[in-house]
């Protein structure tokens, strides 16, 4: 993200460092993948591959804002072993990311009200006369 703010401010518009982070995160993937795998199908798939996911990144990013793409970049990258069985000894690791997002969420939902009150001040007024 920061790397695409930095993009931003030195080419002066947004959507050519919108192109230049694609094509430099699937520069990047293919790099990597030739480093691991130098047969031609797999660095060229990946590097298509890198391609949709700096785009899909990127689109996120700029429609539903910093910290859904966090929330987004949590739950797609969870490495963790899931389970839902209590007496596993890796339980309570499972439940970290789970709870990352469920922060992120809340967080968010909190920003999102802009101070104001969840609910009315008199909805729980029973007695009190209806105001008008």
């Amino acid at each position: 993200m920061m790397f695409l703010l930095i993009l931003r401010i030195v080419l002066r518009r947004t959507w050519i460092a919108g192109v230049a982070f694609c094509l430099m995160y699937s520069a990047w993937q293919t790099v990597q993948t030739a480093m691991w795998l130098p047969s031609a199908p797999a660095v060229v798939l990946m590097s298509i591959a890198g391609l949709l996911v700096a785009t899909a990144c990127l689109v996120q990013l700029t429609r539903f804002g910093l910290v859904a793409t966090i929330a987004g970049m949590i739950a797609a990258n969870t490495i963790y072993p899931f389970t839902t069985d209590v007496s596993a000894p890796y339980f309570g690791i499972s439940l970290m990311p789970v709870a990352a997002v469920l922060a992120l969420a809340l967080y968010a939902f909190k920003i999102s009200l802009a101070g104001q009150s969840l609910f009315r001040e008199d909805l729980l007024d029973v007695g009190a006369p209806p105001r008008r």
